[in-house]
């Protein structure tokens, strides 16, 4: 069905009648010419078509009967304005953009609907012109409820009174929109001033004028009055800057087409892209990538790259200048301080950016790019770390992108974090931390030798959101990473909800394919090293009647459903929390905790000991005993050389300080731990199996604390008697960014190793592509029937293949489990 609606769509953006579909067509149709006519008609209002221009002329032949019915269609669906047709809408049917929102807000105000149930961009493009967000909407929801008269004769007020009756002003109003006469009448002529009405005069004979040109308190005067109308013109060679988002409302996601749109070029654009260029990457149509992009800037969370500033002299108005003269900020920008006067966190950094590059040919070409997930932007968002940080936080779940250009401010807001707290709290702020040290780490540092770095001064980075890139069509999103990106590196872990991104080019560090991050791959990777704790994989639907003999020695085992994260729960109550979850999907339970306390240990790879001349002590970020830095230090000095600051590339201020300090302090147990564990037989077959001297990384690994003689280990443990008791728990690939000690060490493998280089990148592609192949060969074998996936559905968009028979993992053998019970009814 979803093959027949693309092309139900095709035909009628092409203008076939009835008689012209293809046969196959007509009888998805129902061989029904009715049936046609109303998809032409219901696709046509939902993407808010212009009449003249398609079919749906033919069918409903009154043009204002179609833009009524499209005005009142979109104001049921709380769509956006319908910008693109303002010449319509305010000089036929005398809607203005305020009056439709107007009429919207009184009608969920009448019918008592939430404010979360307005769209993201609508809700944003209401605050803009009525200045009614979700607090002003709580108040007048309150105050409409509230009722007047006596007795019998009380109702609720009219929404209407209660809601302003012009809009706020020609709020991100730029000098290089347009400025057009709307509907005016005797009476509007008549209030006018003098000025007022030679202006509309001129507008009236010489058509729409460049607002720069124009006097803008007139034009603002005008505005709100509803007597003119703003368009905002994007040519083909235009380029687009996207900063952190501010005034977005974040709400819900209405999913029309030209919402999905938006979203699509948030991910895709850059300001060294043209529209023309960007249209073609996404294989969309020129004017509604035009028709987007206007929309961004008009709402303020875009900009014309090259139109910052009003230019001087004749025919540009005075006024505009003077306006963007009283809209500069009182102090300098961060970068434009002073070495004294910045904070001491970034002194470094920002001798860096002077030093290391950054020029606009090395910026313009192709980046680093970092994937995240949502769970990172939760947590800088719920961490109440800073409010400036919410901002970007908010333009990286939203936006799906984080542009080089933006990233100074976010480095800079995650430098002012204050660590030094406890409790609960902690895992934000220390994630903030990693966070911080990953991005300085990656950008612009010329140690990574990156393939396509043809300056040698390190490469810019973006960060994108796996989700976003996700919602793209396959061969968009390949061709958007291809065009802008050389490397592509993944935080580790990715939530278990989202699919990594597939890539071969640019090459991805991080899972192969998402079936690496499943369940599929623990047990894949148990009959690999054949080890592993006791495992077993129930099909979605089973009904487990009693505990299963490889688990019953545990005290506790970890519940792993199919896209949560895991849960230790106590091996008493495992049958009611499994049988519920079976109920959802497949489940897959191991074995944790026997008697005894379980102690992991997060293994970095590659290990220091696969190449020689690497060790495993990690650089700490500055020494033990150093010092505060001076913040009045000299530019000039030898700590701010470049060539000679140290690995984190960033002088501390005094609370990071002493937190790099007392990580500094726990280092040492860590890596006597670590450089015992490299040594282990499971640790060294593990790597010489999935080639993870080319892959960076962690392991992680657990072991049963020492049993009593009473209560000695299971035979279901027995395959960790060589390994110390050591067993492999699970392989996580890319930058770790919960643990600055693992963090660390992993960056220190990919400068000293140069795993981001051309060679290495080489191996790894293979190597991924091996361990791809046999993972899901792996997959195939340990399934009764073939692999059963939607043939409509985006790679993107298939799940990881569910299994069809119950699987028992011990010490490393596969078995299939005893098919004795029931499945559930």
């Amino acid at each position: 069905m979803a093959a027949a609606n693309v092309d139900l769509e095709m035909y009628i953006l092409q203008g076939y009648t009835f008689a012209k579909l293809p046969m196959p067509l007509k009888q998805a149709l129902g061989n029904s010419k009715r049936e046609w006519e109303k998809a032409v008609v219901e696709y046509s209002l939902s993407h808010q078509l212009r009449w003249k221009k398609n079919i749906v002329r033919k069918i409903l032949e009154d043009e204002k009967k179609y833009y009524n019915e499209l005005l009142r269609y979109s104001r049921e669906h709380l769509m956006l304005y319908p910008y693109h047709l303002a010449d319509v809408m305010v000089l036929g049917l005398r809607t203005t953009p305020f009056a439709y929102y107007y009429s919207i807000l009184s009608d969920m105000l009448r019918t008592d609907k939430s404010y979360d149930s307005l769209p993201n961009f609508t809700a944003a493009d209401c605050l803009r012109l009525l200045g009614i967000g979700r607090n002003q909407y709580i108040d007048l929801m309150n105050q409409s409820r509230s009722k007047t008269g006596l007795g019998l004769f009380r109702k609720r007020v009219n929404p209407k009174q209660l809601l302003p009756t012009k809009p706020i002003g020609a709020t991100n109003m730029e000098f290089w929109w347009q400025v057009h006469i709307g509907y005016v009448s005797e009476e509007d002529i008549k209030a006018s001033s003098p000025d007022e009405h030679a202006f509309i005069d001129k507008l009236i004979d010489a058509g729409p004028m460049t607002c720069g040109h124009c006097d803008r308190a007139m034009i603002e005067a005008l505005y709100v009055r509803g007597l003119v109308y703003l368009t905002v013109p994007i040519n083909d060679e235009d380029c687009i800057v996207v900063p952190p988002l501010e005034g977005f409302v974040m709400n819900r996601v209405l999913g029309d087409s030209f919402e999905n749109l938006l979203y699509k070029i948030f991910v895709s654009i850059d300001e060294y892209t043209t529209i023309n260029e960007l249209a073609g990457v996404l294989r969309i149509d020129l004017q509604l990538v035009k028709d987007a992009v206007s929309m961004y800037c008009r709402l303020g969370f875009a900009r014309k790259k090259g139109f910052e500033a009003v230019p001087q002299g004749a025919p540009w108005h005075s006024s505009w200048r003077m306006a963007a003269a009283s809209a500069l900020p009182s102090g300098p920008s961060l970068l434009e301080l002073g070495r004294a006067e910045r904070p001491a966190a970034l002194n470094a950094l920002v001798t860096d950016m002077n030093t290391s590059g950054g020029t606009t040919s090395s910026r313009s070409g192709k980046r680093l790019a970092f994937l995240f997930d949502a769970s990172l932007t939760a947590v800088l968002m719920m961490g109440n770390l800073s409010p400036s940080l919410k901002t970007h936080a908010v333009t990286m779940f939203e936006a799906g992108k984080l542009s080089d250009e933006s990233l100074d401010s976010l480095l800079s807001e995650l430098a002012k974090v204050d660590l030094l707290t406890e409790g609960d709290t902690q895992h934000y702020f220390d994630h903030a931390f990693t966070l911080l040290q990953t991005l300085c780490f990656l950008r612009h540092n010329p140690d990574l030798q990156c393939a396509g770095d043809n300056t040698g001064k390190g490469l810019s980075l973006d960060l994108l959101k796996c989700e976003s890139l996700n919602s793209l069509d396959p061969a968009t999103c390949d061709r958007v990473l291809k065009k802008n990106y050389v490397a592509l590196v993944s935080m580790a872990p990715l939530s278990r909800t989202v699919r990594s991104v597939i890539s071969c080019v640019p090459l991805h560090f991080g899972p192969a394919i998402p079936e690496a991050s499943s369940v599929w791959f623990k047990l894949w990777l148990y009959q690999k090293v054949r080890a592993g704790p006791p495992s077993i994989l129930y099909v979605a639907g089973w009904r487990v009647r009693h505990i299963p003999a490889e688990l019953r020695p545990f005290e506790t085992v970890m519940l792993h459903t199919w896209t949560q994260d895991p849960q230790e729960i106590a091996t008493a109550a495992l049958l009611p929390a499994l049988n519920e979850s079976l109920c959802n999907g497949p489940v897959l339970v191991q074995g944790h905790r026997y008697r005894s306390e379980v102690e992991t240990l997060l293994l970095p790879f590659p290990l220091s000991t696969s190449v020689a001349g690497l060790s495993f002590i990690v650089e700490p970020l500055v020494p033990a005993d150093a010092p505060a830095p001076d913040s009045a230090e000299q530019p000039d000095s030898d700590a701010a050389k470049p060539a000679e600051r140290s690995s984190s590339l960033l002088n501390l201020p005094d609370s990071l300080l002493d937190k790099v300090k007392q990580d500094n302090a726990r280092l040492a147990g860590w890596q006597a731990k670590c450089l015992m564990a490299e040594k282990l037989p499971v640790v060294l077959q593990l790597v010489e199996a999935l080639a993870l001297q080319n892959e960076f990384g962690y392991i992680t690994l657990i072991r049963q604390c020492q049993p009593s003689a009473a209560h000695p280990a299971p035979d279901v443990l027995s395959g960790s008697a060589n390994n110390d008791g050591w067993e492999v728990l699970d392989v996580t690939f890319g930058v770790p960014i919960f643990d600055a000690a693992l963090n660390r060490a992993v960056c220190q493998r990919i400068r000293s190793m140069q795993l981001l280089s051309e060679k290495n990148a080489e191996a790894m592609s293979r190597n991924q592509r091996m361990l791809a192949l046999e993972l899901l060969d792996f997959i195939a074998q340990n399934q009764s029937l073939p692999l059963a996936l939607d043939p409509e559905a985006a790679p993107q968009k298939q799940g990881t293949p569910y299994p069809t028979y119950n699987v028992c993992c011990v010490n490393g053998t596969i078995a299939r489990l005893d098919p004795s019970e029931p499945f559930l009814n």
